[in-house]
C-alpha cells in the first residue's frame, strides 16, 4: 500500500485531533491569555496566599472541625500549590508548559478537580451558618473556575 504525501498528512493530522485534540491557537491569542492569568492572579493571589496560610496555622482547629476538614485541608494546600507551581510566571508557555496545548489539558484538568471536590463544600454548607472557611473557600474556588472558563 502506498500513501500519497497529502494523503499521508491527511491522515496523521486526522488521528493527531483523536487521539490529542488540538486547541488552534494564534500566538496573539497566547500572549493575550497569559496576560489575562498574570493579571488575574496578580490581584488574586495574595488571598489565596493568606488563606492558605491562616488555614494551615489554625490546623489544630479551624477547618479540621469541619465535617471532612482533613480532607478540605488537602484541598486547600492543592490549590495553593496548583496555583503556585503552574500558573504564576510571566510566560506561561514555554516556561511551565511545553506547549499551549498542556497549558489547556492543565486548565481543564485543574477545573475538573475544582468541580469534583466542590462535594466537600456542598457538606458543610449550613446556609447563613456556613464557617467562614468555607465561605471563603468556595469564593476562591468559583473565581478559579470562571477564569479557567473565560480562557478556554
Amino acid at each position: 500500500m502506498t500513501w500519497k504525501a497529502s494523503g499521508l498528512a491527511q491522515y496523521r493530522e486526522t488521528i493527531s485531533n483523536y487521539i490529542w485534540p488540538q486547541i488552534n491557537i494564534s500566538m496573539y491569542n497566547l500572549d493575550r491569555i497569559e496576560k489575562y492569568i498574570k493579571d488575574f492572579f496578580s490581584i488574586r493571589y495574595e488571598h489565596i496566599d493568606w488563606f492558605y496560610r491562616s488555614t494551615h496555622q489554625q490546623r489544630t482547629y479551624g477547618v479540621y472541625k469541619l465535617k471532612h476538614g482533613t480532607k478540605i485541608m488537602d484541598l486547600v494546600i492543592s490549590i495553593h500549590g496548583n496555583v503556585e507551581e503552574n500558573l504564576i510566571a510571566d510566560k506561561l508557555v514555554p516556561e511551565k508548559f511545553a506547549t499551549p496545548d498542556k497549558l489547556f489539558a492543565f486548565l481543564k484538568s485543574f477545573k475538573d478537580f475544582l468541580n469534583t471536590n466542590q462535594l466537600l463544600l456542598d457538606a458543610n454548607n449550613e446556609g447563613e451558618d456556613t464557617d467562614m472557611a468555607i465561605t471563603l473557600l468556595k469564593e476562591i474556588k468559583d473565581d478559579l473556575v470562571a477564569m479557567i472558563d473565560y480562557v478556554s
